[in-house]
């Protein structure tokens, strides 16, 4: 009877404090193409997931894993700063193609334009001469983790500035607004500056370029290999009201 007890206790303390171990490990591999594509920040958190669990600290790997990761869904607002009114309308056209060049490519709508009195993302702004004549835009993205009852959550959002003219002092054309919004995503998306033609910079006139295989195949093996570390992070379980063994009068 004591071994008995013994044994019961044991397998107690195991279920109740000690992770179980997935059957499915992380079978993708990212080649070094892949990773010379990717933001150096979101290689870092995904390296610093891997030591993590590698040490036992799982929701330290999971944190990190998910500020690798991008959301399904992104809800874009656009808004302007000394831009001509008449101007507004044909901006906010031609960035909403350029959010569709970017959902066709993935076909996925990753990309849509907030509802009325709907919370976005991202923000899209048009600047006329708004930071600097040799810059045609910018991004501030933040990525932020937290925890409710539903899980462990992560929220992308970011600040996209667009200027509306070139160093000349003209007008950006269809093909210069789109490239750049286009370029500025692909640094939201995680891609690294000067990997492609459409993440290098803006030709100085016109510009033929748009999104490519390498831009999307890099980003979709890199969030692929991060949802897959994500699904074999062991999951711990404690029961509030442990089962008992109770003795019993012969």
């Amino acid at each position: 009877m004591y071994t008995l007890l013994r044994c019961f206790a044991f397998s107690l303390f195991c279920f109740l404090f000690l992770p179980s171990f997935p059957s499915n490990p992380p079978t993708r591999s990212l080649s070094k193409e892949i990773l010379e594509c990717i933001e150096p920040a979101l290689v870092m958190h995904l390296t610093r997931a891997y030591e993590a669990l590698a040490q036992g600290r799982a929701k330290e790997a999971e944190i990190h894993a998910r500020l690798a990761s991008v959301p399904e869904t992104l809800r874009v607002e656009f808004s302007f700063t000394g831009v001509d009114p008449a101007r507004e309308e044909e901006l906010k056209n031609w960035a909403r193609t350029a959010l569709e060049d970017w959902n066709e490519a993935q076909n996925v709508t990753r990309f849509r334009e907030s509802l009325p009195g709907e919370s976005s993302n991202i923000v899209i702004c048009f600047y006329d001469y708004g930071m600097g004549r040799n810059i045609a835009g910018s991004i501030f993205w933040n990525r932020r983790v937290w925890k409710n009852s539903l899980g462990m959550q992560m929220e992308l959002s970011a600040e996209i500035r667009i200027t509306n003219r070139r160093p000349s002092g003209s007008l950006m054309d269809e093909s210069q607004i789109r490239h750049t919004i286009q370029h500025e995503l692909g640094h939201l998306l995680g891609l690294r500056e000067g990997i492609t033609p459409m993440m290098g910079g803006i030709p100085i006139h016109s510009s033929k370029v748009k999104v490519g295989f390498k831009e999307t195949n890099a980003m979709e093996e890199f969030q692929a290999h991060v949802d897959s570390f994500l699904s074999s992070i062991p999951r711990t379980t404690q029961r509030k009201v442990p089962t008992v063994f109770r003795f019993v009068e012969p």
